[in-house]
């Protein structure tokens, strides 16, 4: 009895509903199902992001270039530029002297951007942007450990040689010899190259340096930042710093550069520290009146926009 009680039971689950194993195929069907429509969906997203950013980054490239054919060169920035109405954040670099720009747009982490001299998008961002319009942190000085050999250009009776042990940051380091007299070294973008700034902006200088006096000896060191073309003139500041011997010390300044410029190169500093013999070493140029601890291009969260030691380094805030 109690055995055909049981199958009749069976027969009416199976008729009425499913098995426990067919409920699971089901289950399984829907996750696969559910699944592929996801990535598909997803991909849809983000094509229609990328999409997004290459038609907002094609709007402002054509403002500057509008700009350009009305003034005869781009602008520094798009202050005073119409627009048009864009989802993406936008960042925009441009150099009238040179005739330069660069544009990125980025909408939740797509990135697009487009320079001056080619109208196409290309995936990423301009050198010193981040992807949806984070400021990035930028070293201008491109030897930052004096880790590439070359030219030291040096003034006075001082003369200049890389070392290759017993850096700040790594084994590689710049020295300054002034046996007599005054003299010092000459800092550019590598070794005596200049520096490329934007006018009438904050940027903040710092390295570390160390002499072998004694460690009870205090030498006043002059760093000196000039701006060559400013106006057919040599403008320069100088920031006089007393450094104690012995071990690496770090010394800063903030200069605001010129407004106005000679128009026949681009905008310029150049970096002097003379009056005593003197090392070296962690070297950053960056815009703004921030202190940054040291970083180059090898650093966590940080890239070379070019070749290692000879470029910028781009840093993640």
């Amino acid at each position: 009895m109690n055995k055909r009680v049981s199958n009749m039971l069976q027969k009416n689950i199976r008729i009425h509903g499913f098995t426990i194993v067919e409920l699971v195929v089901v289950i399984v069907v829907i996750g696969i199902l559910a699944g592929i429509v996801t990535v598909a969906y997803n991909a849809i997203i983000k094509d229609s992001r990328q999409e997004t950013a290459k038609t907002d980054a094609r709007g402002v490239a054509a403002a500057v270039m509008k700009y350009r054919s009305e003034s005869g060169k781009y602008p520094w920035d798009l202050n005073g530029i119409t627009l048009p109405s864009s989802e993406s954040a936008i960042q925009y670099d441009g150099n009238p002297i040179t005739n330069t720009f660069c544009v990125t747009a980025s909408l939740k982490g797509e990135a697009w951007y487009i320079e001056s001299g080619n109208s196409l998008p290309k995936q990423g961002t301009c050198v010193g942007h981040g992807v949806d319009g984070q400021s990035m942190i930028v070293n201008y000085f491109k030897n930052p450990n004096m880790a590439l050999t070359g030219v030291i250009a040096t003034t006075g009776t001082a003369s200049g040689q890389f070392m290759t042990n017993g850096g700040m940051f790594g084994p590689s380091y710049a020295r300054i010899t002034v046996p007599s007299g005054s003299g010092g070294i000459s800092l550019g973008g590598h070794s005596v190259d200049y520096i490329l700034v934007k006018p009438n902006k904050k940027y903040t200088i710092s390295m570390y340096v160390r002499h072998n006096y004694g460690s009870d000896v205090y030498v006043n060191y002059r760093l000196t930042v000039t701006f060559p073309n400013q106006s057919g003139t040599a403008m320069a500041i100088i920031q006089n710093r007393n450094v104690r011997g012995g071990a690496w010390t770090r010394i800063s300044h903030t200069v605001t550069t010129p407004t106005n410029w000679n128009g026949t190169s681009a905008p310029r500093m150049q970096i002097g520290l003379s009056d005593s013999s003197v090392d070296v070493d962690g070297v950053m140029v960056t815009e703004g009146e921030t202190l940054y601890p040291f970083r180059d291009g090898s650093s966590a969260g940080c890239a070379w926009s070019g070749a290692p030691d000879d470029s910028y380094s781009i840093c993640t805030p």
